[in-house]
């Protein structure tokens, strides 16, 4: 009798666990426990794709050209509002552990006249510690060529009602002082501290938020550009 009602035990016990794994949000919070990026086979499908896609694009480019890369803060920009051509080859929900692995593939990418980069704010997200972002951001550095112009742009605070803004707030002022540093050893490197303007008291002023306490409205985007066309275009003509 003893027996049986172990096994059955055991096999509620089973049961529970499952249930509790296949429901989303106790998953993704057991992998952020962890310290692992829960996964999400659309997600993954939407990134892979838009890799492949550029890895397309990259055979037909036979010359020097400046690009954009990151996540969806760097997506969501505009090109057509610079001063000079720029290819925008940012990705929504990339982090610097995937453009790390992703810019091998990208010759063109590799050897850019200039390269302005949007990354850090999944990887927070995700639960991956400053010093790993740090370790993948001095990576993707070393896999650019030495000719390469690179503006690394901060990490910007999400905005008070986010509902883990104040975690990681925290963690975003520690990355961009780190990148920063990176910056001043490293002659190809300007870092765009963007989010000095973008934030107020640690966290993301109103007048720039989306309406998601994390992405960009398009008065975000019209500072995104001045910065740009200023610190990079035409500052370095």
């Amino acid at each position: 009798m003893l027996k049986k009602t172990f096994i059955i035990y055991i096999l509620l016990i089973h049961v529970l666990v499952a249930v509790l794994v296949i429901k989303t949000d106790t998953y993704h919070a057991i992998m952020l426990k962890l310290g692992k990026q829960p996964t999400n086979s659309q997600t993954e499908h939407y990134i892979n794709s838009l890799y492949a896609f550029q890895s397309y694009l990259d055979q037909q480019i036979e010359s020097s050209h400046d690009f954009v890369v990151g996540d969806s803060i760097g997506q969501s920009l505009n090109t057509i509002n610079l001063d000079s051509p720029v290819i925008n080859w940012g990705i929504g929900h990339n982090t610097s552990q995937r453009l790390l692995e992703k810019i091998a593939s990208l010759s063109s990418l590799k050897n850019a006249r200039r390269v302005i980069i949007f990354i850090g704010i999944n990887d927070l997200n995700a639960n991956r510690s400053v010093a790993e972002i740090v370790e993948n951001s001095r990576g993707i550095l070393k896999m650019l060529s030495t000719n390469t112009q690179v503006f690394w742009v901060s990490t910007f605070h999400m905005a008070e009602d986010r509902h883990n803004a104040e975690l990681i707030n925290n963690r975003v002022t520690k990355l961009n002082i780190e990148m920063k540093n990176v910056s001043q050893n490293d002659p190809r490197v300007t870092f765009l501290n963007i989010n000095s303007e973008f934030s107020q008291n640690g966290y993301l002023k109103k007048k720039y938020d989306r309406g998601d306490g994390l992405h960009i409205n398009r008065d975000g985007y019209r500072v995104i550009t001045e910065w740009i066309n200023r610190e990079v275009l035409n500052a370095s003509e």
